[in-house]
């Protein structure tokens, strides 16, 4: 007998792993949010081209400048909001294409049965054993 979900997520939350890799998703999904009010500079801002590009670390820039003179952090903080967006939209494409074919596979496997295979399906429920190129049995 499955365990209920409640009972799963409980047991889940028990493990230490669960609870700092939780954590660390809850933590870059804050920062994401909080991008602008943490972000020191626009990210798209340009500073000056002959003196402001490529620097290194420092208190001004953390993480330093780019080419254009732009800054690191406050790009990074940005960049995380969208790449957190995209892999949000990942996951409701993924569920909603599964939640289509998922059923549809289903039915397709109940279609083929009862034919000549017996287990209907693809392939009609005959197994091929892999043959491995240039053996013998391939040729």
């Amino acid at each position: 007998m499955r365990p209920a979900a409640g009972g799963l997520l409980a047991r889940a939350l028990r493990s230490r792993r669960v609870r700092l890799g939780l954590a660390a998703v809850l933590l870059l999904y804050l920062i994401a949010l909080l991008a602008p009010l943490l972000a020191p500079y626009n990210p798209t801002a340009q500073l000056d081209l002959v003196h402001g590009r490529l620097l290194g670390p420092s208190w001004a820039h953390p993480l330093g400048t780019d080419l254009y003179g732009r800054d690191l952090l406050s790009r990074l903080l940005y960049g995380a909001r969208l790449s957190l967006w995209i892999a949000g939209l990942a996951v409701v494409v993924a569920i909603t294409v599964g939640t289509a074919v998922g059923p549809a596979a289903g039915l397709a496997g109940r279609v083929g049965a009862g034919g000549a295979g017996g287990t209907g399906g693809v392939g009609g429920g005959k197994a091929v054993a892999p043959r491995a190129v240039g053996s013998p049995a391939a040729v």
